[in-house]
């Protein structure tokens, strides 16, 4: 993220990280979150929230995400997404489909990977496989890009870049 000009930092509360950033990003939430509504005023306000979250590590993002008419659900999962001119994006077993929202990715078996919805002037966004921006698939930084790592970087980089500039390219 730094490449970008993006510093990371973290929060101890989701209210507290949506609050004070560009783009707030929750990863793979170990229990349901908490103030839901007081997370869907701060996005009314104008914050922005990336919630990275699958069904298999327990798809607790699903409360807040039913407030806005979204949910994560079980599917059958294609092997590849595509995202704008982004094709071929391999998809780990853990992937999950998004019900409601605007798709901006999708698998190949038509089935939302990410999405989005606009909640006043502040924006919630969806990636339902997780696993493809932490280290296991994507590498550390001292990593050398092989074919796979640079697409998966090309994807993690263009989803950031439309999220922290409100632009979501759909499909």
């Amino acid at each position: 993220t730094q490449r970008l000009d993006y510093f990371p930092r973290a929060e101890e509360e989701l209210l507290d990280a949506v609050r004070n950033g560009d783009l707030a990003i929750l990863a793979k939430p170990v229990r349901e979150i908490k103030n839901p509504q007081r997370i869907l005023d701060e996005l009314t306000a104008g914050a922005r929230l990336l919630v990275l979250d699958n069904v298999a590590s327990g798809a607790h993002s699903n409360g807040l995400l039913a407030l806005v008419g979204m949910e994560l659900t079980g599917a059958r999962i294609g092997r590849y997404a595509d995202y704008g001119e982004i094709r071929d994006i391999p998809l780990t077993a853990n992937a999950s489909a998004i019900a409601g929202g605007e798709v901006l990715i999708r698998d190949e078996a038509g089935n939302a990977i990410c999405a989005t919805t606009r909640i006043g002037e502040g924006l919630l966004a969806v990636f339902s496989d997780p696993d493809l921006f932490f280290n296991r698939e994507l590498g550390d930084v001292s990593a050398n890009l092989t074919d796979k790592t640079k697409l998966l970087t090309d994807t993690e980089f263009k989803l950031l870049r439309a999220l922290v500039e409100s632009k979501p390219d759909s499909e």
